[in-house]
């Protein structure tokens, strides 16, 4: 074979790997392009833009309720006082009424403090050891109390309640 024909064999060789360069980058934009308008992916980005969205959400909520500081025993001592506490155990958010919950333990109460006055607390519980607190959507609270080994529902102001765990004195 001659210097020439060599040559012009190599052309011809990368020629026809042009070609293939060609049509596989074809072909992969034309996938590509399915991909994107596929369910799957759709369903993708719109999980990514709602998760987008609830997280920003979440942060402006956090942050409106992080802008918010009280004091509730005002740095007085220990005491039975409305302005004071003594060893709060737990706290929940009462979106509902605008307003903070504190288990009171060794005062044996539950308190309400309004977010938006400072002066508006009162006991909504007494006569209660409560280690845990919590609330559910309907508004319903949760109090674990230590000493009678049992857990109640209640609506605010309801001094009874509604046994839901434990009670039986263990």
């Amino acid at each position: 074979m001659t210097d020439n024909e060599h040559h012009q064999k190599l052309i011809e060789q990368i020629d026809e790997i042009e070609n293939h360069r060609n049509l596989f980058q074809k072909k992969f934009i034309q996938h590509k392009q399915n991909l994107e308008e596929h369910s799957l992916i759709k369903q993708i980005n719109q999980w990514e833009h709602d998760s987008i969205i609830k997280t920003k959400q979440t942060t402006e909520g956090y942050t409106k309720w992080k802008e918010f500081r009280i004091n509730i025993a005002e740095g007085n001592e220990l005491g039975k006082e409305m302005n004071q506490l003594n060893y709060p155990i737990n706290m929940i958010i009462n979106k509902e009424n605008d307003c903070f919950i504190i288990s009171d333990y060794q005062n044996k109460r539950i308190m309400q403090c309004s977010r938006q006055n400072n002066e508006n607390r009162q006991t909504i519980m007494s006569n209660i050891n409560c280690y845990g607190l919590a609330i559910d959507k309907y508004g319903f609270i949760y109090v674990s109390d230590y000493e009678k080994h049992e857990v109640r529902k209640f609506k605010i102001r309801d001094q009874n309640g509604k046994l839901v765990a434990g009670g039986n004195e263990k």
